[in-house]
């Protein structure tokens, strides 16, 4: 793209980036509720103790805001997400909710 040979139409993000602010949503293209991201959470082992995931969960925070971080995840076309553990747990709640159903309404069955 930066060499002008390819050209950006969309995003698949919910919302515009700040890597490329003038390249519009699949949403705003009219295809609404499209958001196929990649996405790479961080997980505890079942029955981590609260007080554990918060202090990892508020390093992880901290370390995704320096700028030198930020910068080099922004390199990658990545942007990165901070919050609170349950904001992933919500975000998952959703995701299954939404998959499950595409599996169920195109019958997509394990073998």
């Amino acid at each position: 793209m930066n060499s002008g040979k390819l050209r950006a139409i969309a995003i698949s993000t919910a919302k515009r980036v700040e890597l490329a602010p003038d390249i519009p949503t699949v949403a705003e293209q009219g295809v609404p509720g499209f958001e196929p991201i990649s996405w790479y959470p961080i997980f505890a082992p079942a029955r981590t103790p609260p007080e554990i995931v918060s202090k990892v969960n508020a390093d992880i925070n901290h370390v995704l805001q320096r700028p030198d971080v930020r910068s080099r995840f922004l390199a990658m076309g990545m942007v990165p997400s901070i919050g609170p553990p349950e904001a992933l747990r919500d975000y998952l709640e959703v995701e299954i909710r939404r998959w499950s159903k595409v599996v169920s309404e195109v019958g997509i069955k394990a073998e």
